[in-house]
């Protein structure tokens, strides 16, 4: 929010003002949809929730026609999430610590190839990884972009002396917000983004953690975003189904 950032780069009430405008780009060309049967709170983790988020994962993947981004709060998340992962025709591209500039360039090139070739590709990375800031995946690239989870920061030294800074400096109030539930929003948010690059793209948006729908992180994202909610895979499933059919009349007509 405006008066978030200008709290935080100390600019005072008195000489700021603010303009808030709507995003030119159309929500019915990128629609988002939350799952709620789903979250990544670390009291709540554990193998059923993990297959859960699997099987939506697999449920889009399958009513994707093409290319599917991933992006999870750790290389951990990443290991445990898809190293079992399977699915017929779906070639997976997992991120590394160790990828060059080149191995990116190659990446891109692969999901440019993909549809042509009668495949898919399945890419899953880190947020505030290469893959969720440092790509723009334009042309089409990619058809959904899944997050999963709400990356808020890790309890640390620095973060606890941050917390208490803004509780001093901007009150209780903005406490939450200001140094955890806004950054991980703003996190989220440049991964939605990163298949949206001109006004004719158009992608789907999977949000799989329930907590997207809670107002502790909803009041982050714009005001014009809507949220769709589904109960489980299969909900999400037809959801992209869908979409892409949509997609694919208005194209043929």
């Amino acid at each position: 929010p405006p008066n978030m950032f200008a709290d935080l780069l100390g600019i005072g009430s008195d000489t700021r003002a603010e303009s808030i405008h709507p995003s030119p780009f159309a929500k019915e060309r990128r629609p988002i949809v939350v799952a709620t049967d789903v979250t990544t709170l670390y009291r709540e983790r554990g193998p059923q929730n993990t297959e859960k988020i699997r099987k939506h994962i697999q449920s889009i993947v399958q009513n994707t026609p093409g290319n599917v981004a991933v992006f999870v709060p750790s290389y951990r998340f990443l290991e445990d999430t898809f190293e079992d992962l399977y699915i017929p025709g779906v070639k997976k591209e997992i991120e590394s610590k160790s990828w060059s500039k080149k191995d990116i360039g190659s990446l891109l090139v692969n999901l440019e190839e993909a549809p042509r070739i009668g495949r898919k590709i399945l890419l899953a990375g880190v947020f505030n990884g290469r893959l969720s800031e440092g790509v723009d995946y334009a042309g089409g690239l990619l058809d959904t972009v899944i997050c999963v989870g709400i990356q808020n920061a890790p309890p640390s030294v620095f973060q606890k002396s941050y917390g208490n800074y803004i509780k001093d400096k901007f009150g209780q109030n903005n406490h939450w917000r200001y140094a955890n539930s806004q950054p991980a929003i703003n996190t989220i948010l440049q991964a939605m983004g990163r298949p949206i690059r001109a006004m004719g793209d158009r992608a789907l948006i999977v949000l799989l953690d329930r907590r997207n729908t809670d107002r502790t992180y909803s009041i982050c994202y714009p005001p014009d975003i809507r949220m769709n909610q589904v109960s489980n895979s299969e909900g999400s499933g037809r959801f992209a189904k869908r979409f892409f059919s949509r997609v694919k009349r208005e194209t043929d007509i």
